[in-house]
């Protein structure tokens, strides 16, 4: 069935607010208040090459001047006051003060019905095969002249102006890298044109929910508007280089932006109840507020006066970022810890002295076999359609085994296997449920003491594991979503909070990565940072070395992870902290990397299992 959209009919409303995406003859963009508005741009012709495809759903927007309701003391006239209490979710004597709600929401979406599909075509440009360019134009057409689409209709045009982003922005990226200033310049005036379009469609359609695809391009904006008048060369693309023009057009994009982000993170702060809700929309601000601060900082550089509207976005910025650190801290410190309760004991495990081989990868001769061919062919895994696959898929296609981007496994599956695919799986697959392992907060929670001790509480991290901690998404994979920061400044402060939860930061380790198919042992490696590496790099660059021995302990507690995790095939990260001896679980993967090597053991464990008669099932569910 198509997905709807609910919402109320809202006025359709003209196509200010960004580029008006129509035709006619070039032109130069007006700067208003309110952002770039009847920049009129001929599309170029030419061909399409690129795939941004990204956001998450934005939270409704206020207008730029929304206000709160009281106004602060000494305050100018017609300046938003200061938080100074009301209803909201900080507590009394916590230093934290609730901000407060917002006093007038925006119009809503109109309602929108998208097709079947919707979501795997979004990250695929237009097709003229499949008709797909002719129907564009037409719709566009109508919508231009004013004509009523149907909710159907409009579910259509809003995916097509979507997907005709992917190529012009990758071409735009690629041109920038390359340094080629002719390129960046035809690429940014398909860019230009196209965001005018997506951005007129969703200020009148779909100014709520419409967010969400304008967010991935915004950055990209005020250097392709510099690029199309042709006041800044792309060899040089920093600010310095920029002309005051397009410097002017930059800070019209960014109070428009910053307004947006601070009204957002004052409504998400007012109401609450998990900072988990606030955390992304900080970071989102602490990000803007830099670049508007480096604006401001050009203009002082260059002798020239700070535009008032920057300013004044700036000071009222700075101000909300802060009072919603605030209100984040209470509501971390109610969140609590998640894997431990007593201050003076640690988590992990220490081992012994007695240590198990492993075993060996089956050799060449033996992988030829046909019970093991046999074996292969009977296993399939799941694969995503898009992502870090090339590596596996490579391998899966030396050893026989199948694969493919689909749920379904092929007749005669012995062994079906989810590998980070995202899809929906019957029973009898091998990691059906990952979300013992995707969340990063249910993952610690369910490994409990085996993992360093945790917590969302900044002042409670820096109180019991020093300044200098791990800061962690809640998601994030292959070293993404993470890093060493420093509580005891505030810049390691400020960047704490556009994260999750923090952890025991361990700077002399030795890491491993155990991976396990049931409670059988595939391989494990030990993961050997490249010489000079700074030890704060969670992520650096490795030489992977197999391991013929561990420490008992340490393989069971790897299989121990797994189990609590729910995974069949997981692979367990460990650590071991050379300044006392203690090991720990770092995390657990639902979609480890698989060399030809675990591969190779992996079609060995099966072809055991299908051998014996007296195994009820290939796969031990965990």
């Amino acid at each position: 069935m198509p997905k709807r959209r609910s919402a109320a009919v809202s006025g359709r409303g003209g196509g200010g607010g960004g580029f008006v995406g129509g035709v006619g003859g070039g032109g130069s963009a007006a700067v208003g208040s309110g952002g770039v508005a009847g920049a009129i741009l001929d599309e170029p012709a030419g061909g399409d090459v690129a795939e941004i495809v990204g956001g998450g759903e934005i939270p409704p927007l206020l207008d730029e001047d929304a206000a709160a309701p009281d106004a602060m003391v000494g305050s100018p006239a017609g300046e938003p006051a200061a938080p100074t209490g009301g209803s909201g979710t900080a507590g009394s004597g916590t230093g934290g003060t609730a901000i407060p709600s917002p006093e007038s929401m925006p119009r809503q979406d109109r309602e929108v019905v998208f097709r079947d599909g919707y979501a795997g075509r979004l990250g695929y440009p237009l097709q003229r095969s499949d008709g797909e360019v002719r129907r564009f134009n037409d719709l566009w057409g109508r919508y231009d002249r004013g004509d009523e689409l149907t909710p159907e209709e409009r579910g259509e045009l809003y995916e097509y102006l979507r997907r005709r982003m992917i190529l012009p922005a990758r071409r735009l990226d690629q041109a920038s890298r390359a340094g080629d200033s002719g390129e960046a310049r035809e690429a940014a005036r398909s860019f230009a044109f196209r965001y005018g379009q997506l951005e007129r469609f969703v200020d009148s359609e779909l100014p709520v929910s419409g967010q969400e695809a304008l967010e991935p391009y915004r950055d990209r904006v005020p250097l392709a508007l510099s690029l199309v008048s042709g006041e800044v060369g792309i060899a040089a693309p920093d600010l310095a280089s920029v002309s005051t023009g397009a410097l002017n057009e930059a800070v019209a994009f960014q109070v428009r932006d910053l307004g947006r982000t601070r009204a957002d993170l004052m409504g998400l702060a007012a109401s609450a109840d998990d900072f988990r809700a606030v955390t992304p929309k900080y970071a989102e601000l602490e990000r803007r507020l830099a670049a508007a601060r480096e604006t401001a900082a050009e203009y002082e550089r260059r002798g020239e006066r700070v535009p008032p509207e920057l300013e004044r976005e700036i000071r009222l910025a700075e101000r909300w970022s802060q009072s919603a650190r605030e209100t984040s801290d209470v509501l971390r410190s109610r969140a609590g810890r998640l894997n431990f309760t007593n201050d003076e004991r640690r988590n992990g495990f220490t081992v012994s002295r007695r240590a198990v081989s492993l075993p060996e990868p089956p050799p060449r001769e033996v992988l030829a076999s046909p019970e093991m061919r046999g074996a292969a062919s009977r296993i399939f895994f799941s694969v995503p359609r898009r992502g870090r696959t090339t590596d596996l898929t490579r391998h899966l296609r030396r050893m026989g085994i199948p694969y493919a981007a689909s749920a379904e496994a092929p007749p005669g599956t012995a062994v079906h296997i989810n590998w980070g695919s995202g899809g929906t799986f019957g029973e009898g697959v091998a990691n059906r449920d990952t979300s013992g392992a995707t969340d990063k907060v249910e993952m610690l929670r369910r490994l409990g003491e085996l993992a360093p001790r945790s917590t969302f509480d900044v002042r409670e991290a820096e109180r019991l594991f020093g300044s200098r901690v791990v800061a962690k998404m809640a998601s994030g994979s292959r070293g993404e979503g993470k890093e060493v920061v420093d509580l005891g400044t505030d810049e390691g402060r400020r960047r704490a909070y556009a994260y999750d939860f923090f952890q025991e930061f361990i700077p002399e380790r030795d890491e491993y990565r155990v991976t396990l198919f049931g409670d059988e042992v595939l391989t494990a490696h030990r993961k050997n940072a490249v010489p000079g590496s700074n030890q704060e790099d969670l992520a650096p660059e490795r030489v992977y070395e197999r391991a013929r021995r561990l420490p008992r302990e340490a393989v069971e507690a790897a299989k121990e992870a797994r189990r609590r995790c729910g995974l069949d095939l997981a692979g367990v990260d460990l650590v071991r902290d050379r300044r006392d001896g203690r090991w720990y679980v770092l995390e657990v993967n639902a979609a480890p990397g698989m060399g030809e090597e675990t591969l190779a053991r992996l079609v060995q464990v099966v072809a055991g299992r299908l051998a014996d008669q007296n195994q009820e099932r290939v796969i031990e569910s965990a």
